[in-house]
């Protein structure tokens, strides 16, 4: 179950049944759907708003996997003894029955139909083999940059598909051990060049100089 403030948030409910239904908040539980989605987006710089702007559009695919995961989630629900489902569909906002399911599967949808929430978002820093087909080379560090690095899930090329969690702890904890290798050697080889200036200095004879007002004083 999610936060309260989140799972209110949510809802397509306002005003009495919205606190009603906050009011039964103990006895909830929320499953969501997770797709691979192979729909576009696209993210440029908008110089009126000075800001960047993203834009995504659900193609039909994604559409029609996004209705077959909510189809099985509220089947899970019913066959576990739920009563009312509360759903973010336009058209189903309550669903009390097998009935309702089927009516939801025989239903056209648009993209528009669904309220959906962006976890994780990926792919805007892609790792690439080159600056033309990424952001970052397979060390993290942005093409054509110096010791600039991104090590955040905006470096997984494409959608998963799953919680990608686990996947970006373990991109960020290698890209950490490398960019720590590196300071190492970077370390190694000033220290190196700083011996040889100190050699090279004390391998001099050095004399003292005084000046005229300094004598005798």
């Amino acid at each position: 179950t999610m936060l309260p403030t989140l799972t209110g948030s949510m809802m397509p409910l306002v005003g009495q049944e919205l606190r009603e239904f906050m009011d039964e908040y103990q006895k909830l539980i929320c499953l969501g759907v997770i797709i691979a989605d192979g729909s576009r987006g696209s993210v440029y710089w908008n110089s009126r708003m000075k800001r960047p702007v993203f834009r995504y559009s659900m193609g039909r695919r994604d559409v029609s996997k996004l209705k077959q995961g909510l189809a099985a989630v509220y089947r899970i629900l019913l066959e576990s003894g739920a009563r009312d489902i509360t759903s973010s569909v336009r058209g189903f906002y309550h669903v009390k029955s097998h009935s309702d399911v089927d009516r939801f599967v025989r239903a056209g949808h648009r993209a528009n139909d669904f309220d959906c929430l962006a976890w994780h978002p990926l792919g805007t820093c892609r790792i690439g083999r080159s600056k033309e087909s990424g952001v970052v080379d397979q060390n993290h560090e942005v093409f054509g940059t110096n010791n600039l690095y991104v090590c955040d899930g905006s470096v997984v090329p494409s959608s998963l598909g799953v919680n990608p969690m686990l996947t970006i702890v373990a991109l960020t904890h290698r890209a950490s051990r490398g960019i720590s290798q590196r300071i190492e050697l970077i370390e190694k080889k000033t220290n190196r060049a700083l011996g040889r200036d100190q050699r090279a200095f004390e391998g001099h004879d050095t004399e003292v100089l005084e000046s005229p007002a300094s004598i005798g004083a």
